[in-house]
């Protein structure tokens, strides 16, 4: 399969290994296809457990400004969600909500590829403060998103498995602890 760049195509948007369209904002329906039918139909080493992974994505509210939105983003969601329903790796979760990195949330994966993920997006929104699983952490955005990074580092710190691909290691310029990955 020709890629022609389009920096590490990984799958999530097969649930149940059914075919479906990609959404309009995504990827054409035949180049969604050729990369499932490019995908491994067995793992190279068989799993000992269900694994559970993360693609994170670039939230919405930062979308609009990301230089990958229209290519590695939406090629590498369908790649890493192919790959995983198609082999039984694992289970792709795709997600560019921020509650997923709640210390709750988080610590269900067994790794997080951040999937071209750029900008800030550790610090929470308006729009993600009014989320009731925020408000239970307090009003204060500060104090949210160091939560929000503490849990990050956590789960790093307790062996969660992290994957920066291409563009996502740029993202966090204000957090130094972010460089790690």
């Amino acid at each position: 399969m020709k890629t022609n760049s389009l920096c590490l195509p990984w799958l999530l948007s097969f649930p149940l290994l059914v075919w479906t369209a990609p959404a309009a904002d995504e990827i054409p329906a035949h180049q969604a296809r050729q990369i499932y039918d490019a995908a491994p139909a067995q793992p190279r080493a068989v799993p000992k457990k269900p694994r559970l992974v993360l693609i994170w994505n670039t939230p919405a509210h930062l979308m609009e400004k990301d230089p990958h939105k229209g290519y590695c983003i939406p090629y590498g969601t369908a790649a890493l969600e192919a790959v995983g329903k198609k082999s039984g790796a694992f289970e792709p979760v795709a997600s560019g909500d921020l509650t997923t990195y709640l210390p709750e949330n988080l610590r269900q994966f067994d790794a997080i590829v951040m999937n071209n993920s750029s900008g800030p997006w550790i610090t929470p929104t308006e729009a993600d403060m009014a989320k009731e699983a925020f408000q239970k952490h307090g009003a204060d955005k500060i104090a949210v998103e160091q939560l929000l990074r503490q849990s990050l580092l956590d789960y790093v710190a307790n062996g969660g498995g992290v994957v920066s691909l291409h563009y996502a290691i740029a993202a966090n310029r204000h957090w130094p602890e972010y460089r790690f990955c």
